[in-house]
């Protein structure tokens, strides 16, 4: 990566968090009662984004993104994630 594409991901980067987005990663549950768990960086927890399927476009799912969220309140739908609401997501390069 060039020194200009560097400062720009490092500029996007200081935007998205003081705009309150957090670096997250989207991958496929292991069950059908976890389709999708949202890992973000620096914390432990995993985290099942219980609406997702309202940011997908058409069906496509973004494995890297920036992201917010919301925690809920409801017994967890698997056993490695805990349940969060998406309140906004935006695909991260």
């Amino acid at each position: 990566m060039n020194t200009s594409m560097a400062k720009i991901d490092e500029n996007q980067e200081k935007e998205m968090k003081e705009k309150g987005f957090s670096k997250g990663t989207i991958t496929a549950g292991k069950t059908k009662e976890c389709p999708y768990i949202l890992t973000i960086e620096g914390s432990k927890d995993t985290l099942d984004p219980m609406n997702l399927d309202k940011f997908s476009n058409k069906g496509q799912q973004f494995s890297k993104v920036w992201v917010k969220f919301s925690s809920l309140r409801m017994p967890n739908r698997c056993k490695e994630a805990r349940p969060v609401s998406i309140t906004a997501v935006h695909e991260r390069f």
